[in-house]
């Protein structure tokens, strides 16, 4: 027979078991509903949903070929303004930025001392004529007593070259009078070709030659030039196309992002590479009937094929590169990742030339790249509307 403080003893290890057991089966109840959870949201067992990824089809496009190259704008004449003769300036006739036609007159330098020097040559001139008709009458005077035999040979010899002396003379006196004239009109310093003029920076006054420096700077604005630096691929591949400069069309984008309204042509390309960069300078033309280029400005050359031709383009936000070169991930019918390794060719605009690798119709991933590998299953959703 046991004690009372046994019994007690007992029942309360017996109370403390029943309430382990209790709390046990609770801890199992809520695993269970919590699993049940898990399985009926389908994130059981490491079960994940697919991968989102925007899609695009590769589809051949008509597009005209486009290379863009940094250019600066060359004027076709571009002259320093600089005197032929010595003298005093007088007042500019131009205003800085003043378009001119061509012969209009811009500087006049002091006329007067190069028109008294030329009636100073004429007044000589006219004196060796005189003296010319006097020999020429005494020397025919003289051969005539000659042939009489009434005056010695000498005679006739002093005669001869008094006459030819006097024609020299006026030779050497008509050549005079003639670089006279020259000088009195260079004294007018006019516009050998149409353009705009820069700032006079001589001031009126001024003792100026052709040794003093340019007065100003003559611009010829229509039409311009563009110049710009191509590498050497760019003329294997036109070479290798059969093109030429009549095949394409030059247009130019400005700083703002605008785009000149007329287009050029190209007219010439240098016939030697740069050793520096191994570049080749190429000219375009094109015309400029507002003043809207500027001489030196820098400008965007934008080559484009006036032809459109059909090629296979992709986005070239697709492209990825790894040792092994140049690919893209697609997604085929199940929707399971799969690798392109392609070639590609010209870059036009935000897009990408492919010459192999792939073909129409394929389905390539363009945005969630990171979120995709080869073999794994995505849920793709198209970048754009498909036809």
């Amino acid at each position: 027979m046991l004690c009372p403080s046994t019994v007690r003893t007992i029942d309360s290890l017996l109370g403390r078991g029943r309430m382990i057991a209790t709390i046990g089966a609770f801890v199992s109840l809520a695993l269970l509903v919590s699993a049940s959870l898990v399985s009926a949201q389908g994130f059981g067992n490491g079960d994940q949903p697919p991968p989102a990824v925007l899609v695009t089809e590769v589809r051949p496009e008509a597009r005209a070929d486009e290379n863009v190259y940094p250019g600066r704008v060359r004027s076709t004449d571009r002259l320093e303004i600089v005197p032929r003769v010595t003298g005093f300036l007088e007042k500019p006739l131009f205003e800085i930025g003043d378009y001119v036609e061509a012969g209009t007159l811009l500087f006049q330098i002091e006329p007067s001392r190069f028109a008294a020097q030329l009636r100073a040559v004429e007044a000589q001139l006219a004196s060796a004529e005189a003296q010319r008709t006097l020999a020429r009458a005494t020397l025919e005077r003289t051969r005539e007593l000659a042939t009489r035999s009434a005056t010695p040979q000498a005679r006739l010899d002093e005669a001869q070259a008094a006459f030819e002396s006097a024609v020299a003379e006026i030779a050497q006196l008509t050549a005079s009078r003639d670089l006279a004239q020259i000088d009195l009109q260079n004294t007018e310093i006019r516009a050998p070709f149409s353009g705009r003029m820069s700032r006079s920076v001589v001031a009126q006054g001024a003792l100026v030659g052709p040794t003093s420096g340019p007065l100003a700077m003559l611009v010829a604005e229509d039409p311009t030039e563009v110049v710009f630096a191509a590498s050497q691929q760019v003329f294997l591949d036109v070479r290798r196309d059969g093109l030429e400069p009549g095949d394409v069309d030059v247009l130019l984008r400005l700083m703002d992002g605008s785009v000149y309204s007329e287009i050029g042509q190209i007219v010439a390309n240098e016939v030697t590479a740069s050793g520096r960069t191994d570049a080749i300078e190429v000219t375009a033309r094109i015309a400029n009937p507002e003043g809207s280029l500027i001489d030196g400005q820098l400008v965007d050359v934008v080559i484009r094929n006036k032809q459109p031709t059909e090629r296979l383009v992709l986005p070239q936000a697709a492209l990825l590169l790894d040792q092994q070169g140049t690919y893209v991930l697609g997604v085929d019918e199940t929707d399971t990742v799969i690798r392109y390794d392609i070639k590609t060719g010209v870059q036009i605009g935000t897009e990408i030339e492919v010459t192999s690798g792939i073909e129409t119709g394929a389905v390539v991933i363009v945005s969630g790249l990171t979120r995709a590998r080869p073999g794994l299953v995505v849920a793709p959703q198209f970048a754009r509307a498909q036809d």
